[in-house]
Order: structure tokens, then C-alpha cells, then sequence
């Protein structure tokens, strides 16, 4: 495996991409001390705009879509115990989230973003 290739598998796993998503980032400093900082390229020079929005885009909501319905498991009342008020507040804490997000495809501003808690 080539240095370049070594270097992408620990991208892949530092942040946690699932299978088949990629880095998106065009330039990825080198970790090597030999290349002495320099940058690589990572993303197809030949890939249009839209093309990466497809590629990035789809296994991202896959990723959403699946830790979403990791959800519904909690809702089995034999096993877990939870109040009205903390299933309103997860579900508000993810359409926030999902509003958010829908508000950067509408605006070049970038939308505040926030956390969960139960608290």
C-alpha cells in the first residue's frame, strides 16, 4: 500500500467515515515528516460540484437515517423507562437539528449549531 493510501485509511477511521464515504477536503496536509507539510490533493480533480454533493450527500444521510432509527428501539417500555417530557425533548432536540441544517441549504449563512441533553 502506498504511502498516500496509508494515509487516507487513517483519515477513513480518525473520523470515523463509514464504508464508502470519503474525505471531502481537496487538501490533506501530509503526515509524513519527509514531505515536510506539504499538501496532497484527496478529491477527484475530474468530480463536478455535483457529482461530490451525490457522493459526500448520500452515505451522510444514510448515516443520519440509520442512528435515527437506532432510536425506536428505545421505545420498548419492558426494557426502558422514560417520561412524555424527555421523548418531547429528543425528538425537538433532532428536528431542531434537521431544521438547521435545511436553513444552511436556504441561506449562505451557517446555522448555529447546538447540542442534546435530557437536562
Amino acid at each position: 500500500m502506498s504511502e498516500l493510501q496509508n494515509q487516507e485509511v487513517e483519515l477513513t477511521e480518525d473520523a470515523g467515515l463509514g464504508e464508502g464515504e470519503t474525505v471531502d477536503a481537496v487538501d490533506i496536509e501530509a503526515k509524513s515528516g519527509s514531505e515536510g507539510g506539504k499538501k496532497k490533493k484527496a478529491a477527484n480533480e475530474n468530480e463536478t460540484k455535483g457529482e461530490k454533493f451525490v457522493r459526500i450527500g448520500t452515505p451522510r444521510v444514510n448515516k443520519a437515517m440509520k442512528a435515527i432509527s437506532s432510536l425506536q428501539p428505545l421505545a420498548n417500555k419492558d426494557t426502558y423507562e422514560y417520561t412524555p417530557d424527555q421523548v418531547e425533548k429528543m425528538f425537538d432536540a433532532l428536528q431542531n437539528a434537521l431544521d438547521e441544517a435545511r436553513a444552511a441549504f436556504a441561506s449562505k449563512e451557517k446555522a448555529a449549531k447546538s447540542g442534546f441533553s435530557f437536562d
